[in-house]
């Protein structure tokens, strides 16, 4: 009975503390193969409209901390890339150039650096960091076999940093990797 408490206590802590979304933000494939877009609405589903007005592959978006801006991946420049844009759809700006399959970005906390999967440097998927201001990558992760879909730990103060911030855990090779 005490831990169903404790339990409940902590819910309704943490859902009076998560400020609820003013927008959202999705990918839609559509009936022809390889076509996806993305999709912007209030967070009630009203008012839904495409954040660009593209035919282009534009998948895996990623809200910045601050709602300013949304980055997403996109096969627009041949390749799989990362690219950001305003949520009006407006400021779009393709952020890596490398021929390698760049996906899966998530946000530093202070919005001032992406970690993003990349097969740059062999092929193999890998984590790497980007600095937003200066454009400038570092890989993060080395070790055998794929990393996928990285996510920043808050820190104990609430802010999110990377690298420090990241915590990995391997799993056994049959199961592959993952974040925690």
């Amino acid at each position: 009975m005490r831990s169903l408490l404790i339990t409940g206590v902590l819910f309704v802590t943490f859902a009076s503390q998560t400020p609820t979304p003013r927008d959202i933000v999705v990918s839609r494939t559509f009936g022809n193969p390889g076509q996806v877009g993305l999709f912007i609405a209030a967070s009630d589903g009203s008012d839904e409209r495409p954040l660009l007005d593209s035919k282009d592959s534009d998948y895996d978006p990623v809200w910045a901390p601050d709602g300013s801006s949304i980055v997403f991946t996109s096969d627009r420049a041949g390749s799989a890339d990362l690219f950001r844009v305003k949520p009006d759809g407006t400021s779009l700006e393709r952020l890596t150039t490398d021929p390698a399959y760049d996906d899966q970005a998530g946000f530093s906390q202070d919005g001032k650096q992406l970690v993003f999967v990349s097969t740059r440097g062999g092929g193999t998927a890998r984590l790497w960091t980007m600095d937003l201001a200066t454009r400038s990558v570092k890989a993060l992760t080395s070790e055998k076999g794929g990393d996928f879909r990285p996510s920043c730990l808050p820190t104990a103060s609430g802010s999110r940093s990377l690298p420090a911030a990241i915590t990995m855990r391997r799993l056994p090779t049959a199961v592959g990797s993952a974040f925690s």
